[in-house]
């Protein structure tokens, strides 16, 4: 399984937003796709309730399931740093950040780079978005 972990120390950054579009999308595709919402406003959990039944499916896990999936996408949650930024950081095959982080400096973010320089990632990969 391939996991996608979209990270931003930022609430309202379109965290959420970003998940459920890239789970949509690799859903259309014809992959087996689940999400994982470890945000507490549980906004994925409730987009994917509402999600019209007649799209391809998108499984929700919960923490400690096991997935049999070609991809996760971890929804995280806002100010997700430390150990725990690292940790997640561990477990994704690409990590997304928003590139305004990047350019503006903003704290919390380092670890997204750093883990993905130095190889602690699958890929070795960060994705950014505007």
């Amino acid at each position: 399984m391939r996991v996608i972990l979209v990270a931003n120390p930022k609430g309202g950054s379109g965290k959420t937003t970003l998940s459920t579009n890239l789970a949509g999308y690799l859903a259309s595709t014809g992959k087996r796709v689940a999400i994982l919402d470890l945000d507490r406003q549980k906004s994925a959990t409730h987009w994917l309730a509402m999600r019209d039944m007649a799209l391809p499916d998108i499984e929700l896990m919960r923490e400690g399931q096991s997935e049999d999936s070609d991809w996760l996408v971890i929804d995280s949650p806002a100010g997700l740093h430390g150990k725990s930024l690292v940790r997640a950081l561990n477990g994704a095959d690409l990590p997304a950040q928003h590139a305004g982080l990047r350019q503006r400096g903003i704290r919390g973010q380092e670890p997204v780079r750093s883990a993905a320089s130095s190889g602690r990632t699958r890929d070795r990969a960060v994705a950014e978005s505007d």
